[in-house]
């Protein structure tokens, strides 16, 4: 049950959803959104820009490597590392 109200919690951050193991690469809408989250960090901020957003939501599981300084949110969950 808490890992349902977490994960509905989840889908209502407006902002742009990264899964590196389920997700798809590009930056077409509806690309980024919680039934459809991007797989890559160049990605996901290309779409942040794209869409003015400033939220990085970290759905699913995997690992995330910053190459470069990027001045955003994230939110993320306990499967990431």
């Amino acid at each position: 049950m808490k890992e349902a109200q977490e994960l509905s919690i989840l889908k209502s951050i407006d902002g742009i959803y990264i899964d590196t193991v389920n997700g798809v690469a590009g930056t077409n809408w509806p690309i980024g959104t919680p039934g459809n989250p991007v797989n890559n960090v160049a990605d996901a901020i290309t779409i942040m820009a794209a869409r003015k957003l400033d939220t990085l939501v970290l759905a699913g599981s995997g690992t995330i490597i910053f190459a470069t300084n990027a001045d955003i949110n994230i939110i993320g969950n306990k499967e990431y590392n």
